[in-house]
């Protein structure tokens, strides 16, 4: 997704430094843009599920003792 990520932000500049129509400049910048907000909200909901998954790890093993004698 990172990498994704970067490709928009890339068209994202190169449509603004597009020798094109007004129009046609700022379609092509939204739709970048767009495409550039929806990776963030994925990266963000992947980061908050494994945030959270991390987090049901750790309270499923805190306060759990651990023989170390055999």
């Amino acid at each position: 997704m990172q990498k994704q990520l970067q490709e928009q932000e890339k068209q994202v500049n190169e449509a603004q430094k597009a020798n094109e129509s007004a129009d046609a400049e700022a379609a092509a910048v939204a739709q970048a843009q767009s495409q550039v907000s929806s990776i963030t909200g994925q990266l963000a909901s992947a980061t908050a599920a494994l945030t959270q998954a991390l987090q049901d790890e750790s309270s499923s093993t805190s306060g759990s003792m651990v023989s170390t004698t055999a």
